[in-house]
């Protein structure tokens, strides 16, 4: 028997490059966000992925769910700074995937600095299962290797 496996990377919620939703309001502080053009443009695209995947049995969530306060601009380039905004947007839209199991694994510290790992929090407000910075996942006889691309490492194997 197959199974369908929907792969997600960077999909960097926030940024004021990517997916948002077109009108949302914050139900923690009442603040309202309208997205713009590139991000209506890019959640339009998540809602035809969405649409045109269907029902899949595990989506991986490679790292960056979330774009992070952009601390080398302070903040410039984003819709919101709220890490906290910025993961549930990120959950709500993971959430519109027809799948009961999610697996995320740890993006670059960058967008977070020294905050919680937003990507683990993403991971929590779904349900999902983490498997930090790499790991495997077994899908039927396929041993899977996850883990979130940097252009640098401190491991020796990449």
């Amino acid at each position: 028997m197959s199974k369908k496996v929907l792969v997600l990377s960077d999909i960097h919620v926030g940024s004021n490059v990517g997916p948002f939703f077109p009108e949302y309001t914050d139900p923690n502080t009442s603040n309202s966000y309208t997205a713009n053009t590139v991000q209506q443009y890019l959640y339009e695209q998540w809602v035809k992925m969405v649409d045109a995947v269907g029902t899949v049995d595990m989506v991986i969530v490679n790292g960056d769910t979330i774009d992070g306060c952009n601390p080398a601009e302070d903040g410039v380039g984003e819709i919101t700074t709220s890490l906290m905004t910025q993961c549930e947007v990120a959950a709500k839209l993971l959430k519109m995937i027809d799948c009961n199991k999610f697996i995320f694994t740890a993006g670059s510290r960058y967008h977070i600095q020294d905050n919680i790992n937003c990507d683990q929090l993403v991971c929590k407000f779904i349900d999902g299962q983490w498997i930090n910075t790499n790991g495997f996942i077994n899908i039927e006889r396929i041993k899977l290797h996850a883990r979130h691309f940097q252009p640098y490492s401190s491991v020796p194997y990449g």
